[in-house]
């Protein structure tokens, strides 16, 4: 390319959601540890130079292929490493993708794969499946034949939705580069307002509450809704972070916490929020079907094993049968790890899915009325009060007899029995 040296480019169209690439890598060594803080200096050095030594001809050749960019400020480590090993260090950091999407703690360089181009709107998806030994980069959107083929280098999710000034921030200060691509290019160069700069403090302050459960929970609701109320222009990526730290602690403390049962309904409902503002036709929201739905079914398999009997499973099992689908594309039909889940939970739907479909029915899932546990089941004759068993509903029919019967004056005759809130 005459502005960006090698690229990728599609051979032939290629339709949204299609591979564009599966490979093998051609070089793969084990993930290098932090280099930020000089006191591991000569253990850092040590590492690239053992795996650069490791290296046949062959891969050392595809390496010259790589231009490393030079970095704004000569790195420590440069100083005593041999300049062919500092090369491999810097190809390996930029060029270098994640093996396995965290199976393994490895980082591969491919002879195709690693040339895709970094773009803040890319067109394609990276995806790694250790146990098949094969990546996969996955058209985000339509492409032609000749189109170039980008990636984004910013892991965070939500990146559609991060200002110019912030992308900008996190590629130079991870890969010392001056991102020019299109979106960066057509975008006015804004600095961050003082309210911006002070929701990002305040997100870093949320996140360091991680470990106080009562702490974090109040402070998150706070700050949710102070991003939500506010008026910066930067508001929508503020809400988006706040709400997916938010998503990534209940989705761990349903997976591990005693009481974690309790955290899968807010965990749904702060992924619902995140696929309303994502932009619809965002990359994003393919690594969101990748990613989070993955995660709440990994997360029910796991519940199987360790809480048998837990009530939510039976919402695991209803997002699966709509939406696991949606994983078996992503990540492949052959995939070890779909191939787990689909033994647990059966064989997903067929059916074509729709974003505003997932939206849907994260927000059908409600709460217990009695124990508030997420729940699709609702009271067989008013239909507008929840129940995770029909033992919760007899608790519960008491209190709940004047307002069912007052509800039932407004509806048609319904069955007494409980049943789905959807069909």
């Amino acid at each position: 390319h005459p502005v960006y040296g090698r690229v990728l480019e599609a051979s032939q169209d290629i339709g949204s959601g299609e591979d564009i690439i599966r490979e093998s890598p051609l070089i793969l060594v084990d993930s290098p540890q932090s280099l930020s803080h000089s006191g591991v200096e000569q253990a850092d050095a040590h590492y690239f130079s053992r795996e650069y030594a490791k290296l046949t001809p062959d891969q050392r050749g595809l390496l010259q292929r790589f231009e490393s960019n030079p970095e704004k400020a000569a790195h420590h480590i440069s100083t005593v490493l041999r300049p062919e090993v500092d090369h491999f260090r810097r190809v390996l950091h930029v060029n270098g993708h994640a093996y396995g999407t965290g199976t393994t703690n490895q980082t591969a360089l491919f002879e195709h794969i690693s040339f895709a181009r970094h773009s803040c709107a890319s067109n394609s998806v990276y995806n790694s499946v250790a146990g098949l030994g094969v990546s996969r980069l996955i058209a985000a959107q339509d492409l032609k034949a000749g189109d170039m083929v980008s990636i984004s280098y910013i892991a965070n999710l939500g990146s559609p939705l991060w200002p110019r000034w912030r992308r900008k921030e996190d590629l130079a200060n991870k890969f010392a580069f001056d991102c020019t691509c299109a979106r960066c290019s057509s975008e006015e160069a804004l600095p961050p307002s003082v309210e911006s700069v002070a929701l990002s403090v305040a997100l870093e302050r949320l996140d360091s509450m991680w470990d106080y459960k009562e702490m974090f929970l109040k402070t998150a609701d706070a700050h949710v809704k102070t991003c939500a109320s506010s008026s910066d222009p930067d508001k929508t990526y503020h809400l988006f972070c706040a709400c997916n730290l938010v998503r990534e602690f209940h989705m761990n403390h349903y997976r591990q916490s005693a009481d974690g049962d309790t955290h899968l309904l807010p965990g749904l409902e702060a992924l619902a929020i995140l696929y309303e503002l994502l932009p619809v036709g965002s990359h994003d929201v393919m690594k969101y079907t990748c990613g989070s739905l993955a995660f709440v079914f990994s997360s029910g398999l796991q519940i199987q094993k360790s809480r048998p009997g837990s009530a939510t499973l039976r919402v695991v099992n209803r997002l699966w049968n709509g939406f696991g689908g949606l994983v078996r594309d992503a990540y492949g039909k052959d995939d070890p790890d779909y191939f787990v889940l689909a033994e647990a939970f059966g064989s997903p739907s067929t059916k074509p899915v729709l974003i505003a479909g997932i939206i849907v029915e994260l927000r059908c899932v409600k709460p217990c009325a009695v124990c508030g546990l997420p729940v699709y089941l609702h009271c067989g004759r008013c239909r507008s009060t929840f129940y995770c068993l029909e033992a919760c509903q007899r608790t519960h029919w008491k209190e709940h007899k004047n307002s069912c019967q007052a509800a039932q004056a407004q509806l048609a005759p319904q069955s007494e029995q409980m049943r789905p809130i959807l069909t």
